[in-house]
């Protein structure tokens, strides 16, 4: 569609930084090159309205992000400000945005200009491991489970999958384990399991047993061949026999899972049966002065 307020082609700020305009008259938005490579999409087959542009936004964050793109409008410009997005293959990155209104000559708002960087990279360590610069006790609070189980429920709901949230009512008020940590380990686990199942479903459930915290993410995918179980967790190829699933992937962030839960003092398993799923399960032994249920 063609609009006079935005331009035809946006160019980039720099190589890692991308630019969108977007009209409210029309509503009519377009990015620049760099903001489909952070976005993982191509310039052909996506379209760039501010709906989609929403729904790649990590479920947890989308509600901020929307205030603040609301408070830009009335106030003129807003950020930096920095949340997540999911790309469609289910990689979470972390992006830092700004926003500007421009006006026209009756004080009404003409078009409003984003400016988006990938700082990913800058959230986590070289050796790959999540910063412990922020980082936040667990606290069994419904928001954190809730952000769980809409993470999942996006992932699902994207694969045309049903998706199980089972949560036990005895989880500890608070307990210091890293909360982003966990949800690292969470998000992770629930992506791969979407990634490798062509029908079904996914579910997740969390649950206390005596003083061992107990995570489980399972699938209703194709399953892991005995031999490849323990390979998996170290990174190495997975290969699936279902079509609608990815065949021959690397079982992608396997190895970081597996370092986030022993930085924990946990440990993670895996049970698997061609054609049935697999069960991932995380078992995180709690302080003995943690908090009672």
């Amino acid at each position: 569609m063609y609009d006079a307020d935005v331009p035809n082609e946006v160019q980039d700020h720099s190589p890692t930084q991308g630019a969108w305009v977007w009209s409210l008259r029309s509503g009519v938005m377009r990015w620049s090159p760099v903001m489909f490579a952070i976005f993982g999409v191509s310039a052909h087959q996506f379209d760039t309205t501010i709906e989609n542009y929403s729904l790649m936004i990590y479920p947890a964050d989308r509600r901020r992000v929307q205030a603040t793109l609301m408070r830009g409008i009335h106030e003129g410009d807003a950020g930096p400000l920095v949340y997540r997005i999911i790309r469609p293959d289910g990689e979470q990155r972390t992006v830092e945005a700004a926003i500007r209104v421009e006006y026209d000559m009756d004080g009404v708002i003409r078009r409003i200009y984003g400016v988006l960087t990938d700082v990913t990279e800058r959230t986590t360590n070289r050796t790959g491991q999540a910063s412990t610069a922020v980082t936040k006790p667990f606290n069994a609070t419904p928001a954190l489970i809730d952000e769980w189980c809409a993470f999942g429920r996006e992932m699902a709901g994207r694969r045309g999958l049903a998706f199980e949230c089972r949560i036990s009512d005895r989880l500890p008020a608070g307990v210091p384990l890293d909360s982003t940590l966990l949800t690292h380990i969470v998000n992770q686990l629930l992506r791969n399991a979407c990634q490798f199942t062509a029908r079904g479903k996914v579910g997740l459930s969390i649950a206390l047993r005596d003083t061992v915290l107990e995570i489980k993410v399972c699938d209703t995918g194709a399953g892991i061949p005995p031999h490849a179980a323990i390979p998996a967790l170290r990174g190495h190829r997975l290969n699936t026999v279902s079509a609608g699933a990815s065949n021959s992937e690397p079982g992608r962030g396997l190895p970081m899972v597996r370092s986030y839960v022993e930085r924990l003092g946990g440990s993670l398993m895996v049970a698997s049966t061609i054609g049935v799923g697999t069960t991932f399960s995380v078992t995180l032994p709690l302080p003995t002065n943690a908090p009672s249920p």
